[in-house]
């Protein structure tokens, strides 16, 4: 993971998701950083960001790219919105990268197993270390980590918890049984700092 330059100040704040789960968004002056799910507390994602950033960080529900993810995730919660439209700067190493990548290839309402996914990568033997870089994804929900499953078709795991993924899961077979898809957007990339 790299660390930010010291002078960076990454700003965040917090949403709720109807499950009642904290949901948390990070931005640097540019793009969303982190999205964290299942957040316990402000304390312990602010913790988590200082950790993580090695910089300073605040509390700004205005600062423009927070307020934007956080209008974007409320839409996506309420079933309103299927694909996110934010500049993303994701920091990994070159697998996870192209794991995340495959993430955003998987269509809303639809479901990938880790061996699928790993397929996808070009590594057909590795859905664990698929697993592991999935379970490292720095943009919950944006990226779509939670579309993928146990070959059995059963969750697996979630860093939000399973209720959270259950809910999410079924929020978009629910949405996509009702609305056709219609083409989608994926998540700008920011340059590198």
């Amino acid at each position: 993971m790299q660390a930010y330059l010291l002078e960076t100040v990454i700003y965040y704040d917090l949403l709720e998701a109807p499950t009642g789960d904290l949901v948390g968004v990070a931005a640097d002056n540019q793009a969303i950083v982190r999205i964290a799910v299942g957040v316990p507390d402000e304390w312990d994602f602010h913790m988590e960001l200082m950790g993580r950033f090695a910089c300073e960080c605040a509390r700004k529900p205005r600062h423009p790219p927070v307020r934007e993810a956080m209008r974007q995730l409320a839409e996506y919660l309420l079933g309103f919105r299927r694909d996110f439209d934010l500049p993303v700067r994701l920091h990994g190493t070159p697998f996870q990268l192209r794991v995340w990548r495959a993430l955003e290839q998987i269509p809303y309402g639809e479901t990938r197993s880790y061996g699928e996914l790993a397929r996808m990568v070009g590594r057909p033997g590795a859905a664990r270390a698929v697993g592991a870089a999935n379970a490292a994804n720095p943009v919950a929900i944006v990226i779509p980590c939670h579309r993928v499953i146990q070959s059995d078709g059963r969750p697996g795991g979630y860093g939000g918890g399973l209720r959270l993924k259950q809910f999410l899961l079924d929020l978009e077979r629910c949405v996509s049984a009702a609305r056709p898809p219609a083409p989608s957007a994926r998540s700008r990339r920011a340059p590198a700092p």
